[in-house]
């Protein structure tokens, strides 16, 4: 559209109109090319605060599994310890009752 412009008042022959719609052309395009610029920053600023939204959840998520993967090998520690003591005891009373 704005080629079609510029082509028209060029033919028109002044060229002081040319330069003027010409510039405010460009001042149309470098406006809107702020107002994108400004968009894009605050789109990557969203999209980064959701980033890390999620990742601090997901290292939340992997803490609340470590914990869990903690208390079950302790869990299990404790009863290996209880099946050895026991079994310690039952091998003390079955020499003793060999002898």
């Amino acid at each position: 559209m704005f080629e079609y412009v510029c082509v028209s008042v060029q033919k028109s022959g002044s060229v002081l109109l040319n330069v003027c719609f010409c510039t405010l052309v460009s001042v149309c395009f470098l406006t809107r090319l702020e107002q994108q610029v400004q968009d894009k920053e605050m789109l990557e600023r969203k999209l980064y605060s959701r980033f890390v939204m999620v990742l601090n959840e997901k290292k939340a998520k992997i803490r609340g599994l470590q914990d869990a993967v903690r208390q079950l090998q302790q869990a299990d520690d404790q009863q290996r310890n209880e099946e050895g003591r026991e079994r310690s005891a039952w091998q003390l009373q079955f020499c003793k009752s060999q002898e």
